[in-house]
């Protein structure tokens, strides 16, 4: 187990409900930093990068009839990518 402390970090597309001010100063409260700039097409690349493999590879052969095993699913292919 690795001792190095984890930073959540934030990927939106910069729509509207994403540039609030109300949804900026939560990000900012929980300590978010976000990868989304505005301006900064290549923010994208690696979580799209990471979408797309994700769904090819694992999420289209699936079918989820729980959230949360949609949530674990996802979490295990996560640790399995990394």
């Amino acid at each position: 187990e690795s001792n190095l402390e984890a930073t959540p970090i934030l990927h939106s597309n910069r729509v509207f409900q994403y540039t609030s001010k109300e949804y900026v100063s939560k990000v900012v409260k929980a300590e978010i930093r976000s990868m989304s700039r505005v301006s900064r097409c290549i923010d994208n690349v690696p979580m799209e990068n990471f979408w797309s493999h994700f769904k090819n590879e694992y999420y289209y052969d699936c079918t989820f009839k729980k959230y949360k095993k949609l949530v674990v699913s996802i979490a295990d292919y996560i640790n399995n990518y990394n």
